[in-house]
């Protein structure tokens, strides 16, 4: 099987401003044609849809809002041959939102490229491969993270630690214990998780705050290659004179998180998984909107992001710098997403 194509996966980090706008432009005008099926554009655009430019979009349709699009979001449409993903907002108001097939395959593009770019030391390639061991801690489907677990297996070849289907069946708590135990006999090369869970999960490598059910149940599912892994670690944690966590049994190679606390808990998961988490921003209604910038080479360069989006800005040339503002995944900007 074929490397992953880093290049053209990375190719965003190296837009302009201007390119960054071009791109979302051309996604926008490529829809005019099928503006005309979206059935709420007859409240949003009193005029039709015969748009002749972006501009005389903008000038035309008014800004819209979830209500104007929830009547016509429906998934048990048997019309539909969309992929339904499922939030809720408010008090416990659902919300669904759809997903083409492209949009799917640009979704587990995006999310590869932020895996990659989490194990990347230079920002030109990453030690990650088709058939990497992932650990996705991550909800099951409807939610938009279920279904990514499965496009990410099924384009990319990542092999669930948490079998997919199986671990749908399962309360969370038993799906974290399961994917543990399974790690135990194998390796995770890629870890995908809300950053608070993987805070809560080294902390039960603790024994001081190991409760019934803990790291210490993990004993009872694992095989012999998993036991001699455990002892080896708890060996190890016994003469260094430290508690045992979680890099003491792995070395992921690449840590993806999401989260509002993720920059928090950042340094407290550096310490217990060996790699501090790489930021992905994502929301169910958008996909993947844009990931953690970094520096690659050299000492850290705090730049603006306009001067980090300028194709004449002059950099050394073993050095990629980034700024520390997301940067967009632009193709998974809703103009490849679905028809509304």
């Amino acid at each position: 099987m074929t490397a992953i194509d880093w290049r053209s996966l990375w190719k965003f980090l190296d837009y302009s401003g201007d390119q960054f706008a071009q791109v979302q432009s051309n996604g926008l005008r490529d829809q005019f044609g099928t503006m005309s099926n979206n059935p709420a554009m007859e409240q949003l655009s009193a005029g039709g849809t015969d748009f002749t430019s972006i501009d005389d979009f903008r000038a035309r349709v008014r800004l819209s809002t979830w209500d104007d699009y929830a009547d016509h979001l429906n998934p048990n449409n048997p019309n539909s041959t969309d992929t339904w993903a499922y939030t809720q907002f408010g008090a416990g108001n659902s919300k669904w939102a759809p997903f083409n097939r492209a949009a799917l395959d640009h979704l587990a593009d995006s999310v590869v490229a932020s895996i990659g770019l989490a194990a990347s030391t230079d920002g030109k390639s990453a030690n990650i491969n088709y058939g990497d061991r992932a650990l996705f801690n991550i909800p099951p489907r409807p939610y938009l993270a279920g279904h990514v677990g499965f496009e990410l297996a099924n384009k990319y070849g990542f092999k669930p630690l948490i079998p997919l289907e199986p671990g749908e069946d399962m309360e969370f708590k038993q799906r974290i214990s399961e994917g543990f135990a399974n790690a135990l006999n194998d390796r995770v090369d890629i870890l995908i998780s809300m950053t608070s869970v993987l805070k809560r999960v080294a902390e039960r490598f603790d024994p001081s705050t190991v409760k019934s059910g803990g790291s210490s149940g993990l004993i009872k599912k694992v095989n012999a290659k998993g036991a001699f892994r455990l002892a080896g670690a708890k060996l190890k944690s016994t003469f260094t004179h430290h508690t045992m966590k979680p890099k003491d049994l792995w070395e992921p190679k690449s840590i993806v998180g999401w989260g509002l606390d993720t920059r928090f808990y950042s340094g407290q998961i550096s310490d217990a998984w060996g790699r501090p988490p790489y930021e992905l921003y994502a929301s169910t209604e958008i996909g993947a909107m844009g990931v953690q910038f970094r520096e690659y080479g050299g000492p850290p360069t705090h730049v603006s992001t306009n001067s980090s989006l300028n194709p004449n800005s002059k950099t050394n040339g073993s050095t990629r710098t980034t700024s520390h503002a997301p940067a967009c995944l632009t193709k998974s900007i809703p103009a490849n997403r679905t028809r509304l």
